[in-house]
């Protein structure tokens, strides 16, 4: 695909290339007229013919243009145009603005215009140039033969002058000729000049001063007056000049081969004039070719002088020559015949080749007969244009110009002589505007042309053949006719911007075909600029892409749509909602996504099979698209879950009629076949930005809803709980860093001294696990343990804390410490609770064989043994065999009965401290802890207060018969390493206990 669309760019910057090319190097004018003949359109090139503007000449009629000399001419074109539907080519002349004729070359076709009227399309091809060309040859060649017929001079003479006046209608020419003695001037040819003008300067004295001429034939040089009025060669003739209307005068000295004034060439003006460099050579060929004449005429040297004088001018005029001795079979060229074909002089003049042997072969033929009817009287004259062959295989084309130049008394030809001239570049420029042509009606591209307003000039074929329009249909009309309604006023305002800017655009555009029908096209639409950078047209290039961009809407139907369904699938739905977001946040709004499960789908397929799995999934998908508004999106997600986005939110609750005629769509019956299908569906919704998450978190919270819908009953739905999941985020990132805590062994014990406060022995420690957390510090349990209370965590910690007890009260005996240490350990209810707790404890026990079980002291909450009092029973007195002690910890707050607390193998009870703590200001706190002490004295069981703070809670403590304590007031937590020093200083008197 790839490919395709490197291949379609590029066709377009190709055709893109060839058509500038074509308006922009056009040689040829254009012209459109109706049936009056009226212009209804041109081109700049028209315009340069006709010398006219675009105002000017809508205001013209092709007749307007037409000298009435070619009417009968016209008329048989006309009647070719009605008959054939074209006419021409043929040749005439247009009037010039100025006045002056211009040849032109005509050909045209009929056309059909949009308002069912009959109009004219004419290309015109300006051949001034080559009429000058062809006419300067003609009266050079007719000179050439009035010299080689040794006619007379004064003939010779007038035709030289009436051959420059045709050529160039605005000059006045003359050609004075030097008498004998060289001393005057006498009138050789001066057809266009007032006989009261020549008959004054014929016989005048040479000199400086004496006009142009007479200076000039004089001084021998060549003599350039552009303002005869102001000039002092003039002075004494001024009157007689302005009396003939003559402005300039540019004199040139006709020489003979050695040098010597045979008399002037001059060219008048009406006005002041100063030459061109075209002028001065023009000057000095002519000069040259009326020396030949002159020193023709001259005795002896006229046939050796005539000869040199002709090469000179054949030279100057880069033509090629030939002379053709048929008595002899001998034929002479001159240098430039030789060079035009790639050849020396010397090459030419010693080769064994024919002049057929030059011709190509293709035209040998025709160029034998044209001169054949000149030999055979048939023709006057040989002109014909042909291919010859070059040195280096190639060819040029040639314009071969011939006549019979001597014959017998019978008529028998004797001599034959003609000029090539090399036309190359005339037949290039004339194959290129072929070319152009062709290029418009055969190209692939649809093309279209507009004048700067948009209207349009003209249409190709391809153009017809794409989009259903004549040329007829949109001439005179706008591409607007085209306009698909599928691009906004935007997209054409950019566009015509671009145009403006930069002359160009470039790009993909929807329009209409004729019957209505949608195409795109790849289109180029570029500015047609003139020689001073003016917009004159504008040029579209189009190529229709329809079936490439059928092909792209295929290839995106299947990657974003589900084939069964036809619903958008996860891509498009994920596009789709991320779009949803951002104009959500932008109109400041809400959406709802909605996760759809279909309840005992999976039922329906194995049952009755896929097949009708697959229809009911289609009936149901129909019926939730009319259940939305418009504006919103339901998708496939997979299987048999749906997906909707309900966008466009002012309301939060305004999702809750949706979602009442979604289940509803889902609940009532569908009859694939003669089966009659009854499910329903669970929905979960969240809602965004209240939820403000990412699109893919926002179609995991709608499925987590979901699923708490289909628990509570289904057929139902469930709006997500955004604060619950806030809280399960914290508790999943706690759980992670507890975890990699554990991993990273960050966890470290800490111990609490427990005395006797009557005697001040140190009884034991309560092992106390902190968090040294790399970041915030050492955390107390209360910031931790909740999170992993039912974790499976919270027995790797605790069986960590045992291991780790065990291994430091070895330590501890190991160092002879004063009194053996009894250490407690907190076991959570999820630890205890475990099957294979005491099995497990027997494994860490085992590990340290030099440990007394009885110095482990295991602590269990009150509120965890009565959970399930049989369990834990049975678990405690499993341990109480291996040797280990219990305490019931946070004693009071767990509403035990008195046969629980009885049936427990606790030896020791806690006092929970916040009883302690406010004992002394509250008497139910203080009656609650004397209830305790009480009941462990009747059960015979020890009793420990935690909690103790302050002198005044030992003192009273005491007083209640608890000698037992723990708490701030007697020492805080401390490492392991602190432990001794501690035993070491604590003093056991009473008095300063606490």
């Amino acid at each position: 695909m790839n490919g395709r669309k490197h291949t379609v760019k590029e066709l377009l910057r190709e055709s893109k290339d060839k058509y500038r090319a074509m308006f922009e190097t056009a040689l040829v004018g254009m012209a459109l007229n109706d049936k009056e003949g009226k212009l209804v359109e041109v081109n700049q090139a028209y315009l340069d013919i006709i010398g006219y503007t675009y105002e000017e000449a809508y205001n013209l009629t092709y007749w307007d243009l037409t000298p009435k000399s070619y009417e009968e001419q016209e008329d048989f074109q006309l009647k070719s145009l009605t008959e054939k539907g074209r006419y021409g080519p043929y040749e005439k002349e247009y009037i010039h603005k100025d006045g002056h004729l211009v040849p032109v070359l005509l050909n045209g076709v009929q056309v059909i215009g949009s308002d069912n009227e009959v109009y004219t399309w004419s290309f015109i091809q300006n051949i001034a140039e080559h009429k000058q060309v062809e006419l300067r040859e003609k009266n050079r060649s007719h000179i050439l033969e009035l010299i080689a017929s040794d006619e007379l001079l004064s003939v010779i003479l007038g035709a030289i002058v009436k051959g420059v006046e045709d050529e160039n209608p605005n000059m006045l020419c003359s050609i004075l000729v030097i008498d004998e003695l060289g001393k005057h001037l006498l009138s050789g040819a001066a057809p266009s000049l007032p006989s009261f003008y020549t008959q004054a300067v014929n016989g005048i004295e040479i000199g400086i001063g004496v006009g142009s001429c007479g200076t000039a034939a004089f001084k021998n040089e060549r003599v350039i007056v552009e303002d005869i009025q102001n000039h002092p060669y003039w002075a004494s003739y001024a009157k007689l000049a302005k009396d003939a209307c003559l402005g300039a005068c540019w004199s040139e000295p006709i020489r003979s081969t050695q040098g010597k004034v045979l008399g002037t060439f001059a060219i008048y003006h009406h006005e002041v004039n100063r030459p061109t460099e075209t002028d001065l050579l023009l000057i000095e060929q002519t000069a040259s070719l009326a020396s030949i004449a002159i020193e023709k005429n001259h005795d002896i040297l006229a046939l050796k002088s005539g000869r040199e004088q002709m090469q000179l001018v054949l030279a100057g005029a880069e033509l090629g020559f030939w002379d053709w001795d048929m008595t002899t079979g001998k034929v002479e060229r001159n240098e430039r015949w030789a060079t035009m074909l790639g050849y020396t002089y010397q090459e030419i003049q010693y080769t064994t080749n024919q002049w057929s042997d030059f011709v190509h072969p293709d035209d040998r033929e025709r160029a034998w007969e044209s001169i054949n009817d000149v030999l055979e009287g048939r023709s006057k004259g040989h002109s014909l244009e042909y291919r010859m062959l070059t040195k280096d295989g190639g060819y040029r084309w040639i314009l071969d110009q011939a006549n019979v130049m001597k014959r017998d008394n019978n008529g028998k030809p004797l001599r034959m002589s003609g000029t090539h001239n090399d036309i190359t570049n005339r037949k290039i420029a004339e194959e290129k505007l072929k070319l152009a042509a062709s290029v418009f009606t055969h190209a692939r591209e649809s093309i279209t042309i507009t004048d700067t307003s948009g209207v349009i000039i003209d249409v190709n074929d391809t153009f017809t053949s794409v989009t259903g329009y004549s040329r007829k249909d949109v001439v005179g009309k706008t591409p607007s006719i085209l306009k698909s309604g599928k691009q906004s006023p935007e997209f054409y305002a950019d566009m015509w911007q671009a145009l403006l800017g930069e002359g160009h655009w470039y790009g993909e555009i929807w329009n209409r075909r004729k019957n209505g029908e949608l195409f795109a096209e790849m289109k180029a639409i570029s500015a047609v600029l003139d020689e001073n950078g003016i917009t004159t047209h504008y040029v579209a290039l189009g190529n229709d892409i329809t079936l490439i961009k059928e092909h792209q809407a295929q290839l995106e139907s299947i990657a974003h749509f589900d084939t069964l369904t036809n619903l958008p699938n996860r891509t498009l739905l994920a596009d789709r909602l991320n779009q949803a977001m951002v104009q959500c946040s932008r109109h400041k709004q809400s959406l709802a996504v909605v996760f759809l499960d279909l309840d005992g789908f999976k039922f329906v397929n194995d049952t009755y099979g896929h097949d009708v799995g697959d229809e009911l999934l289609i009936a149901l998908s129909v019926r939730m698209k009319k259940a939305l508004r418009e504006g919103d999106t339901l998708a496939r997600f997979g299987g048999d879950e749906l997906v909707a986005v309900l966008t466009d939110l002012d309301n939060i609750e305004d999702f809750e009629p949706v979602l009442s005629r979604l289940l509803l769509a889902a609940s009532d019956p569908v009859t694939p076949g003669n089966i009659v299908i009854n499910i329903s569906a669970s929905i979960g919704v969240t809602i965004y930005p209240q939820d403000n998450v990412d699109a893919d978190q926002l179609m995991r919270h709608a499925d987590q809803a979901m699923y708490v819908a289909k628990e509570s009953g289904k057929n139902r739905y469930h709006l997500f709980d955004i604060v619950q999941d806030d809280a399960i985020k914290v508790q999943h990132e706690s759980l992670e860093a507890i975890r990699n805590a554990l991993d990273k062994q960050q966890f470290v014990l800490y111990y609490q001294p427990k005395v006797n406060m009557k005697t001040g022995v140190v009884t034991g420690v309560e092992a106390l696990v902190r968090w040294q957390h790399p970041e915030l510090g050492l955390l107390s349990p209360a910031e931790f343990l909740p999170v992993i209370e039912n974790n499976l965590m919270m027995i790797e910690l605790g069986e960590w804390v045992i291991d780790t007890v065990l291994s430091q009260i070895l330590q501890w005996q190991n160092m002879g410490l004063e009194y053996p240490l009894s250490t407690s350990v907190n076991v959570a209810a999820v630890q205890i609770e475990q099957p294979d707790f005491s099995q497990r404890l027997a494994s860490l026990l085992a590990a340290h064989p030099d440990v007394e079980p009885c110095y482990l002291e295991l602590e269990v909450l009150e509120t965890t043994a009565l959970h399930d009092v049989n369990h834990v029973s049975t678990i405690m007195n499993a341990c109480v065999a291996l040797g280990v002690k219990f305490a019931l910890d946070d004693f009071g707050t767990g509403y035990s009965s008195l046969t629980y607390l009885r049936r427990l193998p606790a030896n020791l009870i806690k006092i929970d401290q916040s009883f302690v703590r406010d004992m002394l200001i509250d008497n139910d706190d203080l009656a609650i802890v004397e209830g305790v002490i009480g009941l462990a004295k009747s059960f015979k069981r020890e009793v420990i207060a935690e909690g103790v703070e302050t002198t005044a809670h030992g003192t009273a403590l005491l007083a209640l018969g608890c000698e037992l304590a723990q708490g701030y007031g007697i020492a805080k937590p401390m490492p392991a390493a602190d432990i001794p020093a501690w035993i070491k200083d604590w003093k056991p008197d009473v008095s300063r206990n606490v």
